[in-house]
């Protein structure tokens, strides 16, 4: 699978990290990274749990320092976000995380297996899933992630808890039938901070060199027509 991803940086620094890529692939140090659970092998079992919860999905630990306290992820991935979409990777480099010190836009394409890749759910997935009017948002939902979405929707609308509910959107991120139609959306959605994505991954890192296409330096941004946002799904329900 092609995914392409979008950072920023220092305009006296681009050369270094192109460099750095090229050599050493992405390993997570260019841009923020997240930590991701790997429950592919075990969706089943865990989705027929009636009682389901974050500590399934995202087992954790509170780690006591002398700053406070933490919370660490226990047996997880580090993991670098994309698209399957280039105009995606653009509106990240160019527009959502340019600031005053970082305003050099880097595209990065590369290509990995559908088993290092889920789903990043956060800007609207966890969203569409606090509703319950299934007439609504479950058209949307299809829409954008396929059809193999329709029972994690109707089962997790089922209760009120906001554990369950994040836990199958857990789930729902890490089923590769809907990795494969969400990487095949071309409608754009606008989600949480008003980004604009046709297409959010995360990619286990680090990734090899060999992975690495190409690197581009790209200004241009494709206006995006938007099909669904949040704001959207807020008003209809």
């Amino acid at each position: 699978m092609i995914f392409y991803r979008g950072i920023t940086v220092e305009p006296i620094k681009a050369n270094k990290i192109i460099e750095h890529i090229k050599t050493n692939g992405i390993t997570g140090e260019e841009a923020v990274s997240y930590s991701v659970h790997d429950v592919k092998g075990n969706i089943s079992t865990l989705l027929n749990n009636s009682n389901l919860n974050l500590e399934m999905t995202r087992p954790s630990r509170v780690i006591h320092t002398k700053d406070g306290l933490y919370r660490e992820y226990i047996d997880s991935n580090n993991c670098v976000c994309c698209s399957s979409d280039i105009n995606t990777a653009r509106y990240y480099a160019n527009i959502h995380n340019k600031s005053k010190i970082n305003t050099k836009p880097l595209i990065i394409k590369f290509e990995m297996p559908i088993s290092e890749v889920y789903i990043d759910g956060r800007d609207f997935l966890h969203y569409a899933f606090g509703k319950d009017d299934i007439n609504k948002v479950l058209p949307i939902l299809e829409d954008l992630y396929g059809s193999n979405i329709i029972d994690y929707y109707k089962r997790a609308i089922t209760k009120k808890d906001i554990q369950y509910r994040a836990a199958i959107v857990d789930l729902v991120c890490q089923d590769e039938s809907i990795i494969t139609d969400h990487y095949n959306n071309d409608k754009c959605i606008k989600g949480r901070y008003n980004t604009e994505f046709k297409s959010a991954f995360m990619v286990k890192a680090p990734i090899p060199p060999n992975n690495i296409i190409e690197i581009l330096q790209e200004e241009y941004l494709q206006p995006n027509t938007i099909a669904y946002s949040i704001s959207d799904l807020y008003k209809l329900c």
